[in-house]
Parts: structure tokens; sequence; C-alpha cells
């Protein structure tokens, strides 16, 4: 099976949830056998000469830089898609396209809508499969009503959600198949399109695993939350809880540390007023930081999706606590042992009455890892994609007679209604 896998870069550093994602699920996909996948994306010449990553994938970088912010105004593209909407890049899809014989083309991130009109004038009739980190309508629409800061970003936010919903609704309404990392963004794409075929491919996990861990009252009272930060939404996310939790924290002689990239002026505008908090930045190895840790925190009160860093809690033996929300994607067997509200308050009251008993910790901790083990395998992850993707493609070639589905093909291609 020939697939080509269309993201928004080549550039899979693994400093962020979804290009881990993104990363791990194009190798465990190219390893199956009897797939050749070739993966088209960006990347910044000035950052640097690409380095392939994986042997098993025919990585094709465009060496362009995305688009500035500014794009936006001029696109009928949400945000994200307007930064990748460069020529280079989309003559390098169409060329694809149009060169080669594909058995499936994959549009990683809704961003990639902007590809739609491209594989509509190719005349592809092949499985075009969507990969949705989230469902982005809910997650831009959040975003916009919570922002109270500059009233021009607030329209812009706005007007931002708007097209998001619109691409999203383009994207329910011509993929073939859309996967998801939790049954609940399924549900909200089956809202758009009843029709749709959908399987849900949660995050594997390749990282470093403690077989045992002791927390005892030698562990630091310390409650730690490790992620990125330069997307706006994950700042308001952490400013939102730290404004809550810091006073508190304090009070109980809990100490909160905030691992990954954070752009600066969030340091000097915030940390100045935070008593029990710390921002430490980007980590190259947080190894120490797990090992001294009572409690791992998922705060997340906009946006969906599988949050990686609860298996890296799980797998580094960290207790898990945080949002309800936050938490969504966990398996029936592994929630019971995490701490989870939905509201700030008693969240809080739990984590630290949770950090206050060792014991429970302990067997937080234990029970965690033991439910999750085997459960977030990528070879697997893999394995169920591409016999999902064979089985859509052959029900898009059945004949009508037999009750399948047909391709009906475009002669112009479809653009976003916003």
């Amino acid at each position: 099976m020939r697939v080509l896998w269309l993201g928004r870069s080549v550039d899979l550093t693994l400093d962020a949830g979804d290009r881990v994602y993104s990363y791990s699920f194009v190798c465990a996909v190219a390893e199956q056998p009897g797939v050749t996948l070739s993966y088209i994306g960006l990347t910044d010449q000035s950052k640097g000469q690409f380095q392939p990553s994986s042997s098993a994938v025919d990585w094709r970088p465009v060496h362009a830089r995305p688009n500035s912010s500014l794009k936006f105004l001029y696109s009928s593209l949400p945000m994200s898609g307007a930064k990748n909407d460069v020529r280079g890049y989309t003559d390098a899809i169409f060329q694809a396209l149009t060169r080669d014989p594909w058995d499936a083309v994959v549009l990683d991130h809704y961003a990639l809508a902007l590809a739609i009109p491209l594989i509509e004038k190719a005349r592809f009739r092949g499985p075009v499969v969507h990969i949705a980190h989230d469902f982005e309508t809910h997650v831009t629409r959040g975003i916009a009503d919570s922002y109270s800061g500059n009233p021009v970003k607030k329209t812009l936010l706005k007007l931002n959600a708007k097209r998001t919903a619109a691409a999203e609704r383009l994207l329910a309404a011509r993929c073939d198949l859309m996967v998801t990392l939790t049954e609940k963004d399924a549900v909200s794409f089956r809202e758009i399109n009843p029709k749709l075929d959908s399987l849900v491919i949660p995050p594997g996990y390749r990282g470093a695993v403690v077989e045992s861990r002791s927390i005892s009252d030698a562990v630091p009272k310390r409650v730690i939350a490790i992620g990125s930060y330069t997307w706006l939404a994950k700042r308001m996310n952490l400013l939102e809880f730290v404004e809550s939790a810091d006073e508190f924290f304090f009070q109980n002689g809990i100490e909160f540390r905030v691992i990954g990239k954070i752009p600066e002026d969030f340091h000097e505008i915030r940390a100045r007023r935070w008593k029990a908090t710390r921002l430490l930045g980007f980590v190259d190895d947080p190894t120490a930081e797990f090992e001294n840790a009572r409690m791992g925190l998922v705060v997340d009160r906009t946006g969906g999706g599988f949050k990686l860093k609860m298996l890296d809690y799980i797998f580094q033996r960290v207790p898990v606590g945080g949002y309800t929300h936050a938490l969504e994607g966990l398996p029936d067997t592994v929630a019971p042992h995490v701490v989870s509200y939905s509201e700030t308050e008693p969240l809080l009251k739990a984590i630290v009455e949770a950090v206050n008993d060792p014991d429970r910790l302990q067997q937080m901790q234990v029970a965690a890892f033991q439910a999750a083990k085997g459960l977030f395998d990528w070879s697997s992850n893999g394995k169920r994609f591409v016999e999902k993707v064979i089985e859509v493609g052959a029900t898009l070639h059945r004949p009508k007679a037999s009750g399948g589905r047909a391709r009906v093909g475009h002669s112009e291609p479809r653009s976003l209604q916003i």
C-alpha cells in the first residue's frame, strides 16, 4: 500500500504533544509490512539542513518558511492553514498527487484542509484520511470566548474559530475516514457527518519506563506540569490554573514546577507574582523532575484530545491529577487510579490531600502503571490503521449494485465556506 502523508512540517521535533503523536504515527504506519509511505511537509532552511528522522519514511521536505501571521488576513483558511499555504508546498502536494500512484492520502491536522481542492483537482479516487488531533471547532471557539486581552486580537480569534469550524466541516464532508485520539472527538465529527467512518487511535508510548518507584516522605511536596506552552490556549490554561492554585499550594507547603517551552514575556510578566510556582522552561532530561514529584498535573480547561503527558506521568510512575475534561481518553481501567474533578476548588483540595498521603500516592502509581501496561503500543496502532484504510478503500471501489459507496468526481475543487 502506497500512502501519501501530508503534514505541516517535516521538522517533527519531539517537544510538543502533536508533533510527538504525528512522528510516532508516521513511523508506526511506515514500518508495517507492505507499506510505502511518503511524507510532505515544510522545513525552514534558516534553521539548518533537514535531517531525516526515520529511514522507513520517504521524507519529502519542502524548503520554505511558513507564511507570517499576516497571511491570515488575506486568506479564507484558519490561522494554521494560512501559515502553510505556501506556493512551493502546495505545488509539491499537487505534483505528488498527479505524478505518483497512491492507495491513500492522509491529511495530518486540520490545517491540511488546504489540500482538499488539490485532491479534487488531481481527481484522486482512493481513500482520504484526516487525522484530527482535537475537535478544533470547540477548541478555537473556547479560546476566543475565554480570551480577555486586546480587543483586536479577540476579534481575530473569533474569525479564526469561524474559519476552523468551516475547515472541519469540509474535512468531515470530504474525507472517507476520520482518525481521532478519543471517542468524544469522533462523536463530534459524526455530528457533522453521521455517515463518516471513524477510527480512534490513542497515542502509543515509546518513552522511558520506570519499572519500580517508592513514594515516601522523602520525596519533596512537589507537583509538576510538563508540556509546551508556546500555543496561546496552553498559556491561557496554565495562567488560569496558577492564578487559582498558587496561593493555595503556598499555604499548604507545596511547590508547583512547570516544565516546557514558555515565551519569555510570559516569564517576565507573570512569574513575579507567584509564590509556589516555578517556571523552569524546556528541560532536556526531565527524569529528575519525575523522580522528585509527588504528582503530575493535567490542567487544560480549554482543548480536547488525548494529553500525551498523561502517559509520561504513568510510565514514569508519577501519580496523576487533573480536570476530568483534560483526562479524556484514559482507559476505564486506568481512570479510577487518578485524582479527577471538573472544578478547580475540589480539584485543588484533592491534590493537597493526596500529596500529604504518600501511601495513597504509592498505591495510585502502582495501580495506574499496571492498568496501563500494554495498552499504548504504536505498532498495534499502525496495524489497526492500515487494516482500516484497506477496508475503507475496498468499500469505495465496490460497485454501487453491491451496496457500497462509489466516489463521485467533482469537476471543480471545493472551497471553504465561511
